[in-house]
């Protein structure tokens, strides 16, 4: 999902080696929440990022991968084995080289596998109304969420695999979050605001579900041409109101 979709790269589904728009990390310090960095991991990572980032996107149909958007994806077992480990590697990579990028699920860069990762970076607060708090870089394993309220709120949202279409999404305000670390532990814990919704974008593409199969006919969508001005407007009205 994308963090700001007013910059959505809309039109890129494949980036150059070395994208240096968010690269404000260092690989030797770098930590992930849910998931221990080994040396070795690190020089892997140092390679990775080196390499270009190809999205599955929905609408290219003709792709093998097309597929792993619109299926559950299977469930990691633990231990992870080499080939799991290295493909939670790539998804890192993928994450850390992409712009504009709060959150990435496996499929979505055609690694079928239930993983997800995401951030909440600070300057969140000026694009999101429901921001609680800043993130870091979080992994989650066979990731499911739970509904704590009927409630919902009504905001924007991009994806790096629809490349067409932007639009208002109807999200649950709080959610319980079950998942397991690399290391094959539970996780449980509570997410509100814009975390609760990051989490059930990104939940939803390891089951299969894109954003655009959650629009009702309320909700504003189209493409990002047409939508981005009305994107801005109602950051404007909402800083205007405060």
């Amino acid at each position: 999902m994308a963090n700001d979709e007013t910059a959505h790269h809309s039109n890129t589904i494949t980036l150059p080696p070395a994208v240096v728009e968010q690269a404000s990390f260092n690989i030797d310090t770098l930590e992930v929440v849910n998931f221990f960095l080994s040396s070795r991991d690190r020089e892997v990572l140092k390679e990775l990022i080196k390499q270009p980032v190809i999205y599955n996107a929905d609408e290219n149909k003709e792709s093998d991968a097309h597929v792993q958007l619109h299926n559950p994806a299977p469930l990691l077992q633990f231990p992870l084995n080499e080939a799991a480990r290295m493909d939670i590697l790539k998804l890192l990579a993928a994450f850390l080289v992409t712009p504009n990028c709060a959150g990435l699920a496996a499929c979505q860069i055609g690694i079928n596998r239930s993983a997800l990762i995401y951030r909440i970076e600070e300057d969140a607060k000026d694009l999101r109304q429901d921001f609680t708090r800043s993130v870091p870089i979080t992994l989650l394993l066979n990731p499911h969420y739970k509904a704590l309220t009927d409630k919902k709120k009504t905001d924007w949202e991009g994806c790096f695999s629809v490349e067409s279409t932007m639009g208002e999404i109807d999200r649950f305000e709080r959610i319980k979050v079950t998942a397991y670390n690399s290391d094959g532990h539970p996780l449980e814990f509570k997410a509100t605001g814009f975390e609760a919704r990051l989490i059930q974008h990104e939940t939803d593409h390891t089951h299969g579900i894109l954003f655009i199969h959650r629009l009702q006919d309320h909700n504003r969508r189209g493409s990002y041409d047409e939508m981005r001005p009305l994107r801005k407007a109602d950051i404007e009205k909402w800083k205007n109101s405060n």
